[in-house]
């Protein structure tokens, strides 16, 4: 939390999607992961709740699938595809719904993602311990360091949701 790298890219995120929700999704590309699902589930949402549409914003990262194969193709077919189509129906100049990040990002990195993300989704349908979970609920308690740059004062509450698929070994902690 106090690497520098991750103070310099927190304050990017923060500019980048500024005034904007962002949920975020941190899943390795395979077919139990359930990121199409998640995918479809904000389109879903910006579907039935137009007044969201240009407010929130799903950051997806697809770290690279620990196997190859025809179904592995199809789940990147599958998730790339529903993402294209959102950001065709509902995006606009300077407003993507679905940003997709292909392959892992470093550590620094999707701490700051968990840093200023307010929501992170994991909607597995089959999953052994996953540690996104604990990772995003360590990151959000913050540092004296991030909250500053933030422009948060050590007092401020975050607002924080974890959607946690009931199918992931960590589910009932």
């Amino acid at each position: 939390l106090n690497l520098a790298d991750t103070e310099w890219r927190v304050r990017e995120l923060r500019d980048q999607f500024k005034g904007k929700k962002l949920l975020l999704g941190v899943d390795d590309m395979d077919i139990f992961k359930g990121i199409s699902l998640k995918i479809l589930a904000m389109e879903q949402l910006l579907n039935i709740h137009s007044e969201w549409r240009g407010k929130v914003v799903l950051v997806q990262i697809a770290n690279p699938a620990r196997s190859k194969g025809k179904d592995v193709e199809d789940v990147q077919a599958e998730t790339h595809s529903a993402a294209k189509r959102i950001n065709a129906t509902f995006g606009s100049p300077g407003y993507e719904p679905v940003v997709l990040i292909n392959g892992s990002v470093p550590f620094y990195e999707r701490i700051a993602f968990y840093t200023i993300a307010e929501c992170v989704v994991v909607t597995a349908v089959r999953d052994g311990m996953n540690l996104t979970p604990y990772e995003y609920i360590v990151s959000r308690q913050g540092s004296a360091k991030l909250d500053a740059t933030l422009g948060l004062s050590p007092n401020t509450p975050k607002k924080s949701m974890l959607v946690v698929s009931e199918f992931i070994g960590c589910s009932p902690s």
